[in-house]
């Protein structure tokens, strides 16, 4: 089976909804996220696009107007392949996020399972958190 779609592209497009602004290991972080949540299909059918796109999850996947900057990426923009290099690291293997399935950042809101999760580590905006 071919996909005629790239899962490193969503995920690059997720990180640019997701964590356009932090520094390199938050980009890194969140996209561990994504690799762990496939991996354990926390949330997630066990693909990347999928785990991704999954309902209520990346929060901006969630609303038409928060999707409008990841559709516009082009690949050639330095923040898409600062993106994709931090996917890229993710798959090799690195672990800036401790495990982390879960994260927020605190300036937005404080999702109901923050109370059950446990912290692991801040990284520029965002707190990460392992399964409740």
């Amino acid at each position: 089976m071919t996909l005629l779609v790239n899962p490193d592209i969503w995920v690059a497009l997720t990180l640019i909804g997701e964590a356009d602004g932090e520094p390199y290991d938050g980009k890194v972080a969140v996209a561990e996220v994504i690799r762990n949540r496939a991996r354990r299909h926390y949330n997630s059918d066990g693909t990347y696009i999928g785990t991704v796109l999954a309902p209520l999850q990346f929060s901006c996947w969630n609303a038409y107007s928060d999707r409008i900057p990841a559709a516009k990426a082009d690949d050639v923009r330095p923040d898409v392949q600062e993106c994709l290099r931090a996917w890229q690291d993710a798959l090799a293997g690195s672990n800036k996020a401790l495990g982390a399935v879960l994260y927020f950042n605190p300036q937005e809101a404080a999702p109901a399972w923050v109370a059950k999760a446990t912290f692991l580590i801040e990284i520029g905006r965002h707190r990460f958190y392992g399964d409740p």
